[in-house]
Order: structure tokens, then sequence, then C-alpha cells
């Protein structure tokens, strides 16, 4: 009520919700097309929730929030729009919204009780119903130590003792459950130095295993413990399919990697798992779409995770290859603002940990997709310095192929490409050049051989690069 003494009526919260959806878009820069697309929605579809002609179900809602991260506002009028929804369903069929209050002086007890157990045929007593449904489930299937008792004459006790029993009862011993972690961790730390083929051989392994762990009696903590494990497990799986050029597995791990951090309540595993989709998108030339996951991800990675840090330089590079250099600058002072606030990693080899040497690797990508071959060359050498060993065995194997991808590419850009050639020629040659490198391959060559084509040197690198196609394509095939 206003000062005047007048009702100020708010809108209907299907239409606030409405507008608040259209805000976030509109902010995001995507139109309805854009972003049907992102939700599986048609544009109509879209355009019916956005003017609140319509109120979202849930699982649209869940994949808006995937998109734009969980949004308090968002989810409360979410909720009051669905309420409203139900008191209009409840009008529409005859029924008063509200039941009209009796006075409690004036009635007798056993009226008041009735009335509050009438109900109408088509809204039968659910926790009744639930209780019957769970009677006869238990009855057919008692749980173990289940003891029957009557309500007479307990105190409310056994209720609470039997609970207790049931959730600390285990099947699991839990050394067993210790030992899945420090394996799944070992995994993640031997990523960048294992053959891919084998090490997903390992992993998956494991992850059966697992899987299987999860089907037996578990207290609430196990069930947790072991699904935050199979979820850092699956987004590994993921990419190690990913690197053998397995995308319709990767793509089936990765969804799982997100639903097992959203039954486990970690955000860290979800935004993984966005991360996973922003790297595909980019290997694919899908640049908007990277940035888009990249930029959801982030509304789950938290102020300061390595997975903050990762999916700020995937924004960075999907930019970086649309020539934007003042949103390639943003998003890599986002990245180095969240990775000055982690601690320094006792073990910078893991695959899901962010170390502050892998942003040079990054910085390199990044300038020489936006021309500044000079900038670039000094931070790929500087990566490859870091990357290759002392004595010949590389560190960082992965990157060292990356960087010297990117030090030719920024050598072709300085017009000199028999560098370009010896350095590319050195990363094709490397033991642990995987599928996911030939986009990276093939971006070198394409320049070689557009702008060189006549230089022995260029042609010898082509040659080497179909070679490395045709053998990784043989070696991947989806039954290994």
């Amino acid at each position: 009520m206003d000062l005047t003494g007048s009702a100020n009526l708010e809108q209907p919260a299907t239409v606030q919700l409405g507008e608040l959806m259209q805000r976030h878009r509109d902010e995001r820069g995507l139109s309805q097309r854009e972003l049907g697309e992102l939700l599986s929605l048609e544009r109509s579809n879209l355009s019916q929730f956005e003017t609140g002609a319509r109120v979202p179900p849930p699982d649209v809602m869940e994949r808006w929030h995937a998109v734009f991260g969980r949004d308090p506002e968002v989810e409360r009028l979410h909720l009051a729009a669905l309420g409203e929804r139900g008191i209009d369903r409840r009008a529409r069929q005859g029924r008063s919204p509200t039941r009209q209050a009796t006075p409690t002086s004036t009635a007798a007890p056993d009226t008041i009780q009735q009335r509050a157990l009438d109900r109408s045929p088509a809204e039968p007593d659910t926790l009744a119903r639930t209780l019957a449904e769970m009677d006869a489930t238990t009855a057919a299937r008692p749980m173990s130590g289940q003891v029957t008792r009557s309500d007479a004459g307990d105190n409310g006790i056994s209720e609470a003792i039997e609970l207790l029993q049931q959730i600390e009862e285990s099947d699991l011993d839990p050394e067993t459950l210790e030992r899945i972690e420090r394996a799944v961790d070992q995994l993640c730390r031997c990523y960048s130095s294992s053959p891919p083929d084998e090490a997903r051989r390992r992993a998956r392994r494991l992850l059966r295993r697992v899987t299987a762990l999860l089907g037996v009696r578990l207290t609430l903590q196990e069930r947790r413990r072991l699904l935050v494990a199979s979820g850092w497990l699956s987004l590994l799986v993921t990419a190690l399919h990913f690197d053998v050029g397995e995308r319709a597995a990767a793509e089936a791990m990765r969804a799982a990697a997100f639903q097992l951090g959203r039954q486990a309540g970690h955000h860290e595993i979800m935004a993984w798992a966005f991360e996973a989709q922003a790297w595909f998108a980019l290997c694919d030339g899908r640049y908007q779409e990277a940035i888009d996951f990249a930029r959801a991800g982030q509304g789950f990675a938290g102020r300061a995770t390595s997975a903050t840090v990762q999916l700020a330089v995937q924004e960075a590079r999907a930019w970086a290859r649309r020539g934007d250099k003042r949103e390639v600058r943003s998003a890599m002072q986002h990245a180095g603002w969240a990775l000055r606030r982690l601690p320094r990693p006792v073990h910078p080899e893991h695959h899901f940990v962010f170390d502050p040497a892998k942003l040079l690797f990054y910085t390199a990508t990044c300038y020489v997709r936006v021309g500044d071959a000079e900038r670039a060359e000094d931070y790929a050498r500087e990566v490859i310095a870091l990357s290759d060993g002392p004595s010949g065995v590389a560190r960082w194997p992965r990157r060292l192929i990356t960087a010297r991808m990117d030090l030719g590419l920024a050598l072709t850009q300085l017009d000199r490409p028999d560098e370009a050639c010896h350095v590319g020629g050195l990363a094709l040659a490397s033991d642990c050049l995987v599928a996911s490198n030939l986009w990276q391959a093939s971006e070198l060559d394409d320049k070689l051989m557009g702008d060189y084509a006549t230089l022995s040197e260029a042609q010898d690198f082509h040659d080497r690069y179909l070679s490395a196609r045709r053998s990784i394509k043989r070696c991947t095939s989806p039954d290994r």
C-alpha cells in the first residue's frame, strides 16, 4: 500500500520472469534464435516464455541455468510463476483458489478435522498414497535390519534409531574409497605424459568399477564421494576420447560428468563439463558457441578456481579467432586475476589444475590468432623452453606440440617459412601427437600451402602432415 492508500499492484510473476530472462539474454548479446539453439527450443516457445504467456517447465529452466548460471531472483520468480499457474488452473476448474476460513470458536473439533481432510476426488491425499505405496514396497522387499513396530506405546525414539542405522550401514570398505580417490588423482596427473590410448583404457576400467560400486549400499557421505570421483574420472575420459577423435563418446561422457557433478552438488565438476563443451566448439570453428559455453561454465566455477581460469582462457581463444583484441584482453585479464588468487599447485601436472606456466601457453595461442606475431613468438619460445626437459624428455609433451604449432604460425606471419616448417615438423614428429592436435596442424599446413607452396620445405611439411593424419585415423577406432 502506498502513502495515498491505493494498492501498488505488481505485475504477475510470469511477466516479471519473462522480462528478467529477456534481460539476461540481451546482456549476453544472444538472439532468440541463438538462445533457442542452445536450449533446444523453438524460437516461438522462447518468445512465449519471455512475454509471460507461458511458464517455462522445470527441465527448460535447468537448461537455461546451465547457459546463464543460477540467478536466485530467476529461481524465485519461476517458483512464484508455477504457483500462479496452479491457482489459475484451480480457478478454471471452478474451485476457489483458497478455502474460506471458518472461525474455530464456532466449529466442533470433528468438523474442523473433516474440513482439513476434505479433498476433491481429483486431488487425493498425496501423503497417504505415498505411505501406502512405500508400505507395499517394503513389504515386498524389506530393508536390511528393518523391524516392524506398532505406533501404540512407542515413544518415537525407535524411528530415530532405525534411521541412523540405515544411513550408517554400508557395504563399502573405507579403504576401497580412498584407493579409488588416489587412483583418480594419479590418472589425472599422468594425463599429459601417458599415451592417450593406454590412459583411456585404464580410466575406463576404473570407471566401470566405480559405477558398479554405486549400486551397493552406501552412506550418504560415501555416495557423494563416489559421485565426485566418478565426475572427475568422467571428465578425464571425456578428454581422452576427444584426443583420439571419438567425438560421440566424448560428448556422452561429458554429459555424464555434468550430471554427476549436479548430483553431488559439485559446481566445479559442472564447470569443467562446460569447459569441455567450449573446447569441442573451438576445435570445430564454432567460436560464438565456444564463448557462450565458456561464459556459462564461469557461472558454476566460482570466483577463483582452476576451472575459472581455464574457462576464461578458452573464451579468450575463441575471441582471438574472431579477431577481437579487446575481448581477448578482457578475458585474459580475468584469467590472470583468478590465477593470482589460487595457491601454487603441489601437482601442476594434474589435468584439472591450472598452473602459472599454462597461462603463458594460452597467451601465445591468443597473440598469434590476433596477428601479433612478435609477441606470439616470444611467448611460444618461452613455453617451449619450459616444456622441453633438459634430458630431452618433454615435461609437458602436449603443451610442447601446441606451442610449436603456434610458433610455426607466428613465423609464417613474420615471413620466415623455413623456420616455421622446421618447428612444425618437430611437433608432427612427437610420439604424443593425437587427433585433437590435427586441427592446429591443419592451420599451419593451410598457411604454408597457401603462401609458400613452391617452397620445398613447405611441401615436405604438407606430406608429413598428411601422413600423420592418416596414421592417427588408422589408429583410432570405436572399439578400442
